[in-house]
């Protein structure tokens, strides 16, 4: 059997990073880096600003790649980029 084709049907292991206070939180796979905020109970108050996420993404992108050169575990090339950002909005 040929190994290429066994590794692309391996699964992918995705690894969880949490920020301390628990509301950021990474995914990392071989293919992917995804960065989510999120609220872990009422009590926080209102979910930041788009402004403040993308801020928050580009800053944990950037650190991400500082480690990958650092660590000389290669080059990352992006293939694709995607911001969801959803506002709910109350009935009525």
């Amino acid at each position: 059997m040929d190994g290429t084709n066994l590794a692309l049907k391996a699964p992918l292991p995705r690894s969880w990073f949490r920020s301390a206070d628990g509301h950021g939180l990474i995914q990392l796979q071989r293919d992917r880096f995804v960065y989510n905020w999120k609220r872990e109970t009422p009590e926080d108050g209102p979910y930041p600003s788009y402004d403040v996420v993308v801020v928050e993404f580009e800053r944990r992108w950037a650190q991400f790649g500082e480690f990958v050169a650092r660590e000389k575990l290669g080059e990352l090339v992006p293939r694709q980029f995607e911001l969801i950002y959803v506002n709910i909005l109350p009935r009525g």
